[in-house]
């Protein structure tokens, strides 16, 4: 169908953006979740720990099974996995987790905000440029 062609063209898309190849946290190649609040890809294992943390700090969708309403392609596209690393992350100092410390590294990311960007209005400026530089990525 028209709407299934769509969604494969903003998945293909998504996919392109650089740092989307990986899972944005534990790197593990070819994620096929998405945090759609977060703007981010997740591999399998890692949306699990993401939907533990709550919809209020992380909302997950498969990229496969699930619908995606054009404002939630437009998050995903404007945001990515870089993009929200440099945000998210700004303050980490670690290098590559092993698998028993990656629940805690995601919670102490985004529930306890601990290696944030300092300076929200910082941040909303990142997601506001990006938002409307790569809105036009998409096929109307």
């Amino acid at each position: 169908s028209d709407l299934s062609k769509k969604t494969a063209e903003f998945i293909d898309l998504l996919i392109k953006i650089p740092g989307n190849e990986v899972c944005a946290d534990c790197s593990n190649r070819d994620p096929q979740w998405a945090s759609i609040n977060l703007g981010i890809l997740i591999c399998i294992r890692c949306s699990g720990i993401h939907r533990k943390l709550g919809t209020h700090i992380s909302k997950i969708r498969s990229l496969d099974l699930d619908d995606w309403p054009k404002h939630q392609q437009m998050m995903m596209l404007a945001i990515g996995n870089r993009l929200s690393n440099r945000i998210w992350l700004d303050g980490f100092e670690g290098s590559r987790l092993h698998d028993n410390e990656l629940e805690l590294h995601v919670t102490e990311k985004y529930v306890n905000k601990s290696y944030l960007r300092t300076g929200v209005i910082g941040f909303f400026l990142y997601l506001y440029r990006y938002f409307f530089s790569c809105a036009g990525r998409m096929k109307k």
